[in-house]
Parts: C-alpha cells; sequence; structure tokens
C-alpha cells in the first residue's frame, strides 16, 4: 500500500515535470515559427476565485490567415497559465489593448497551431520547479521509508567484540 501511495505522488510530480518540459520545448520551437498579422478578437482578464483566493489570467482570442485560409486560435503562449499577479496579467491586457493587429507565429506544417509569444516565461519556471521539486521530494521521501524499512547489519558486520 506504501509502495501505490508513493507511486501515485511520484507520478504527478513527474506529470507536472513533463508538462512544463513539454511546454519549455514547444515555446523554443515556435521562435522559429513563420509569422503572419492577425486580428484580435478578444482579449480580456479573467479572475478565478476560490477559498485561496483570486487568480488572474489573460484570455485571447484571435484570428490569422495562412495560404488563404483562416485559422484562429486562442493561446498566448505554450504553458502560460494565470497566477495571483494580477499586475502582470494586466500589463499582458494592457499591451494588447494598445491595438487590433498583432503578430502570430503558427507552425508550418500545422498551421491552425499558433502562439503569440515563444520563449521561457514564469509559467513554464513555476512548472518545471515546482514539478522537479515534487519529483525530487517524493522520491527522498521514498529513499527513506525503504532505507528504514531494511536491517542495517553493517553495525552489525563489523562490530568486533572479544
Amino acid at each position: 500500500m506504501l509502495y501505490a501511495f508513493f507511486a501515485l505522488f511520484l507520478a504527478v510530480g513527474l506529470a507536472i515535470l513533463g508538462y512544463g518540459v513539454r511546454s519549455l520545448l514547444k515555446s523554443r520551437q515556435v521562435e522559429q515559427w513563420p509569422t503572419t498579422w492577425g486580428t484580435l478578437e478578444r482579449r480580456e482578464l479573467v479572475e478565478s476565485s476560490d477559498s485561496d483566493g483570486s487568480t488572474w489570467r489573460v484570455e485571447v482570442l484571435y484570428r490569422y490567415r495562412v495560404a488563404g485560409v483562416e485559422h484562429v486560435s486562442d493561446r498566448l503562449a505554450y504553458g502560460y497559465a494565470g497566477s495571483s499577479a494580477r499586475s502582470m496579467h494586466q500589463a499582458i491586457l494592457d499591451k494588447l489593448l494598445r491595438g487590433d493587429t498583432v503578430l502570430v507565429r503558427y507552425d508550418r506544417d500545422a498551421p491552425g497551431e499558433a502562439a503569440l509569444v515563444y520563449g521561457l516565461h514564469q509559467s513554464t519556471i513555476v512548472l518545471l520547479v515546482f514539478g522537479g521539486v515534487w519529483t525530487m521530494f517524493t522520491l527522498g521521501l521514498f529513499s527513506l521509508f525503504f532505507l528504514s524499512s531494511r536491517p542495517d547489519t553493517a553495525l552489525l558486520e563489523r562490530l568486533i567484540v572479544q
């Protein structure tokens, strides 16, 4: 039963870490994608509240054309997530409200895949750090439980009594 508990916690940590790594790799790919101009259809600051407080996130919707075909996307950046730092998300919204046209980066092989921003950002860093710490903590705790459940015969073997 204890092993199942650790396996579950390890799986959660690895999933968070994996999502962070995927977001980082995808964000780096986006930098190399071709660009086109798109039209901002919607941009707003959205608040989600619960007993722990408020989380803020910018939601965006934009249209763009590639080879005469219109596409619609709502991705600001890979790995972007809300946080309690309202001022940061408000600054993103303020910049989006400066105009109606935005530079869109799209995947040449799948033009429906797009993002407005590329590269490493705070949301991805949080995923990587949290997933890494969670995974290492789980492995460390498992190691302590595993080692403490086994007899330590080294002392007995090396103890010499006459």
